[in-house]
């Protein structure tokens, strides 16, 4: 018989889980943007706030930074940028 019940068991694993990745992710929280990612996150107009996400699925000429010029279009990937 089983100590833990199924919902605590998953519970558990979870917070295994949980505390992993806080362990082997949570000391790049500090580190500054890399490569593109400044002008294609920090920079990018068009994803400064939230209500601009419907424009992102509507405008398929959007910029990845600012020397690729619509080279990817990834409205799901800006509409997690523009929510955090």
């Amino acid at each position: 018989m089983s100590v833990l019940s199924g919902s605590k068991k998953y519970l558990l694993v979870l917070a295994v889980f949980a505390c992993l990745t806080a362990g082997i992710y949570g000391g790049t929280a500090g580190y500054p943007f890399q490569f593109d990612d400044g002008p294609a996150v920090a920079d990018n107009p068009n994803i400064q706030s939230p209500s601009s996400i419907i424009h992102l699925f509507t405008n398929t000429g959007l910029t990845t930074s600012a020397y690729t010029r619509g080279a990817a279009y990834r409205p799901l990937v800006y509409s997690t940028y523009a929510i955090d």
